[in-house]
């Protein structure tokens, strides 16, 4: 998997600092028991010097090394049961001075031996949701917690949504700059947003750069940067993430602030990405009629024609979701 090159950095600063900051410590209460309790750096000594026989022995090979490994194994046990019995005869447990990483798996590094520790891709999937516009969401919206019982006796419903939900997964999994444009249509509570937040969740997971919007926010981005951010150029841009990411997700389209700037900006997304042939997927309450009615013909010819349509059955499921 990818992942933002900002997150990535910033994830593994933290990690770099919080293994110092263990190893500090660390280090610190050492000097500490060493100053309170003499008796202690002589057997640190000793396991050093063990330590280093252990090496020399372990290059050597043969049945001769074998025999000294075992020897010096013994010896090392028996040296670091004898600290943590004078440790602890001191009043300090026997872990006292070693170090406490996060993860005791990594050591606080990002890395199990050659591979990426989990912990760590569990931080960068998480920024990955922030960065993506869905952090809040992904407990609560997945493809695993799409219940298709909330549409009840409605048997076409089930069997339309339950055709669209498969199709979607798939679409997710295997995403891909070639992957279709998707226009998921369906009434108001009937489980887009739901179905998008999935998809968007799945694409990062799949480690492509996804963006997740409402297309009233995306709206409110660019104004935000026409009439205040003007032509300061060391202001981070906050519309260029929606024209460059992989995904784009603009969920309930139609529900922006109706304007000749709001329908330019919209015109420039979609125009922008189909001609830069990167893929995007807009959710919306309307249909095809008001989506002419409410855009120009050049929003309504691109989402006609370059857009697979994709029809969400049933009634508002809110109410039985208890949402």
């Amino acid at each position: 998997m990818s992942y933002n090159r900002q997150n990535y950095a910033r994830i593994v600063r933290e990690y770099e600092v919080r293994r110092i900051e263990a190893e500090e410590l660390a280090e610190k209460r050492r000097a500490e028991l060493t100053a309170g309790i003499p008796a202690l750096r002589e057997i640190d000594e000793k396991l050093k010097d063990l330590g280093l026989g252990f090496f020399g022995a372990a290059k050597g090979g043969g049945e001769t090394a074998e025999t000294r490994l075992a020897s010096l194994r013994e010896q090392i046990v028996s040296l670091r049961a004898e600290r943590a019995g004078l440790l602890e005869k001191n009043g300090y447990p026997a872990d006292y001075d070693t170090a406490k990483y996060r993860c005791p798996v990594c050591s606080d590094t990002g890395w199990d031996g050659i591979e990426m520790c989990e912990c760590i891709k569990k931080e960068l999937r998480r920024a990955e949701y922030e960065s993506c516009g869905i952090g809040q969401l992904t407990g609560k919206c997945s493809f695993d917690t799409f219940d298709l019982s909330y549409y009840g006796g409605n048997a076409d419903a089930k069997k339309n949504n339950s055709l669209v939900l498969g199709y979607l997964k798939k679409y997710a999994s295997g995403f891909s700059r070639s992957s279709p444009n998707i226009l998921l249509m369906g009434g108001p509570g009937v489980g887009k947003t739901h179905i998008a937040v999935s998809v968007a969740g799945a694409v990062v997971d799949g480690g492509h750069e996804t963006v997740f919007a409402t297309a009233g926010g995306m709206i409110s981005d660019f104004e935000y940067e026409h009439f205040h951010r003007g032509y300061d150029s060391e202001t981070e841009s906050k519309t260029e993430k929606y024209l460059s990411c992989e995904l784009l997700v603009i969920d309930d389209l139609g529900t922006e602030f109706g304007s000749t700037f709001s329908v330019s900006c919209m015109y420039n997304v979609i125009n922008s990405r189909l001609n830069d042939k990167l893929p995007t997927f807009i959710t919306t309450n309307l249909t095809s009629e008001s989506i002419q009615a409410r855009y120009d013909l050049r929003i309504y010819s691109r989402l006609l024609n370059e857009y697979d349509a994709i029809y969400l059955m049933g009634g508002d499921v809110r109410g039985a979701k208890h949402v």
